[in-house]
């Protein structure tokens, strides 16, 4: 009955693709994996089990997948894991199973594992011959680098995997990564100007999953440039995007965002309402709010400084009064708390 099982989860999860970069996440492949997670988790369980690496590495990595966009970082990385230990199968599987449980694991700071994934990987992909698995090997050893803050490091392996990519979605990805490296840099004209053209390239592309994803990177640095109207206006856009993914993380992001736009707003009870929601977000998924935003380095590094103003303006009693309101709100509802908004919900 396992088997059959089995076979009936990697039929139902084929439209999540265990090669993360064939196609983008789409609106309906979020929604309709966690209907099954349950049973991926219940057949992954069953392949490792059996010593089947083939089905754990498809599987495996099509929950990586889903797991990156809702969160799950540490639970995706342990499953990951577990398939990994298994007597290697086909290449090009083990390659991908090791591509999600690098990328998981730069998103749980831990520069180490991310860099040893990265590097068999690597090794993988020159042995097939596939510029496929070597870019996807390099994007995750310049994260790699970019967590240790090797940031010189992290821009030459983004250039040499953007270089040998298949896929023109990837390398608007590596482009972005670019911009990344040179807002940390506090280059924040050349970010911006290659935010803005890769979010014009992801919209001809019609690849919205990473145009939202763009969106807040770039609201985020406008925001850090005193661009708040225009931080906000962007944010509205992408929020409304946003809403037809469901993403876990998004959410996070979005709910950050808006807060630290309504705190540069003059807005203290608005902002702390939604860092409240966004906090307790993060915490249902076994993650503190600074590592929730972990694939937005700018917001990562306002957020506490958002936190420090609205204890200056609110003290420490109010503002731990509209944190805890704010984590009873949903998600939905705390985007409704939009920057130039009143207050939905009036406090007890």
């Amino acid at each position: 009955m396992r088997a059959r099982h089995l076979a009936w989860v990697l039929a139902e999860s084929r439209h999540l693709p265990h090669r993360p970069l064939e196609r983008s996440f789409g609106e309906e492949e979020r929604p309709r994996f966690r209907r099954i997670a349950d049973d991926v988790r219940a057949a992954l369980d069953y392949a490792i089990e059996c010593g089947d690496a083939d089905a754990a590495g498809v599987l495996g990595g099509r929950f990586g997948r889903y797991a990156f966009a809702e969160g799950r970082w540490q639970e995706g990385r342990e499953w990951a894991m577990r398939a990994l230990e298994l007597p290697a199968g086909q290449p090009e599987l083990r390659a991908w199973l090791l591509y999600s449980a690098g990328l998981l694991s730069v998103c749980l700071g831990d520069a180490d594992g991310s860099e040893a994934y990265g590097t068999e990987m690597l090794q993988l992909g020159r042995g097939q011959a596939s510029d496929d698995i070597v870019s996807a090997a390099l994007h995750v050893l310049a994260d790699a680098a970019g967590v240790r803050g090797s940031l010189d490091l992290a821009r030459e392996r983004y250039a040499e995997a953007a270089r040998v990519t298949v896929h023109p979605a990837h390398g608007w990805i590596l482009e972005r990564s670019l911009g990344e490296i040179a807002a940390l840099e506090g280059d924040w004209a050349t970010a911006e100007v290659i935010y803005r053209r890769v979010l014009v390239a992801f919209e001809r592309l019609g690849d919205w999953f990473e145009w939202v994803r763009t969106g807040i990177y770039l609201a985020a640095l406008l925001l850090q440039d005193g661009q708040v109207a225009e931080a906000a206006s962007l944010a509205d856009q992408v929020s409304a995007e946003a809403q037809s993914f469901g993403v876990t993380t998004f959410e996070i992001e979005l709910l950050a965002l808006r807060a630290t736009i309504s705190s540069r707003r003059g807005r203290p009870q608005a902002a702390a309402r939604l860092l409240g929601a966004a906090t307790k977000v993060g915490r249902d998924l076994g993650l503190p709010l600074e590592r929730a935003l972990a694939d937005c380095p700018i917001l990562q590094a306002e957020v506490p400084r958002c936190i420090d103003q609205l204890r200056e303006q609110l003290g420490n009693q109010e503002l731990a009064a509209e944190l805890s309101q704010g984590a009873s709100l949903s998600p939905a509802e705390a985007l409704l708390l939009r920057s130039g908004s009143d207050l939905t919900r009036p406090r007890p």
